[in-house]
């Protein structure tokens, strides 16, 4: 399971890396990627409760 944890940040690291300089290659401000990433997990834990609640995981998976 260490191993798997491993591999997941792993890929998350380097992806991460390749997104900052792709989006400096076209021009973009990389610091709105970054911030968009930290949002998203700050407010991923109040919204998935709330979709849990109001959405079947069968309709939603099925969709």
């Amino acid at each position: 399971m260490y191993f798997a944890y491993f591999l997941q940040l792993a890929v998350w690291g380097s992806w991460t890396i390749s997104l900052g300089a792709l989006a400096n290659e076209r021009g973009f401000d990389v610091g709105l990627f970054y911030s968009a990433f930290t949002f998203g997990a700050l407010f991923a834990p109040l919204f998935g409760p709330l979709a849990d609640r109001k959405f079947a995981a069968q309709k939603v998976a099925a969709f």
